[in-house]
């Protein structure tokens, strides 16, 4: 685990960065017990918004792997549809799923959700309508996909357990899904 941007990784040899997946990667399998120390760069957000809001659209075939769908069922595509309704940019777009998937009144956050049946999705979507950083991630890729932004999902952890001023103890208990949207540039 490290927090994106790592830029220096100590007290443990052979591990790289790569930046397209934003990943640490080690030659040598991870052990329980193993310590590391890493220093990222972590983003204000200060002027994040604003970027996204002007990033031009990606150009054609450069992120088709990210929007690749199987068949879906009309009901999610015309949700995903109802939700952008209306808005303009990939950057509102984003929002607006990102806000309907949050919205309590919709949906409810749990760690109890355990659903093993067909079609998960629509599960999720229309009849549970709770889950956890899985379901909402998933949820939010294939949503953003049906309207045409470039989406993926991401696995690693959460801060964690800060220990001491900087320092955060991260664990497999910490293990968490998000989703990424592609924009231009940014």
């Amino acid at each position: 685990p490290a927090a994106y941007r790592p830029i220096n990784v100590s007290g443990v040899k052979g591990v790289t960065y790569d930046p397209q997946s934003g990943s640490l990667i080690s030659d040598t399998n991870t052990l329980a017990g193993v310590t590391y120390h890493v220093t990222s760069l972590i983003s204000k957000g200060d002027t994040e918004a604003a970027r996204l809001q002007a990033a031009p659209r990606a150009a054609e075939g450069t992120a088709d792997r990210y929007l690749a769908l199987p068949a879906l069922h009309t009901q999610i595509t015309d949700l995903a549809q109802q939700i952008v309704a209306g808005k303009t940019t990939d950057y509102d777009k984003a929002l607006a799923l990102q806000n309907y998937l949050r919205d309590p009144n919709h949906f409810n956050y749990t760690l109890n959700y355990d659903y093993n049946g067909p079609n998960p999705l629509d599960h999720f979507l229309f009849t549970a309508r709770e889950g956890y950083c899985q379901q909402f991630a998933g949820a939010f890729a294939v949503l953003a996909r049906v309207v045409g932004l470039p989406a993926r999902l991401a696995v690693g952890w959460t801060w964690g357990e800060e220990v001491s001023p900087g320092l955060y103890r991260v664990t497999d208990q910490n293990a968490h899904t998000w989703p990424e949207v592609y924009f231009s540039g940014v």
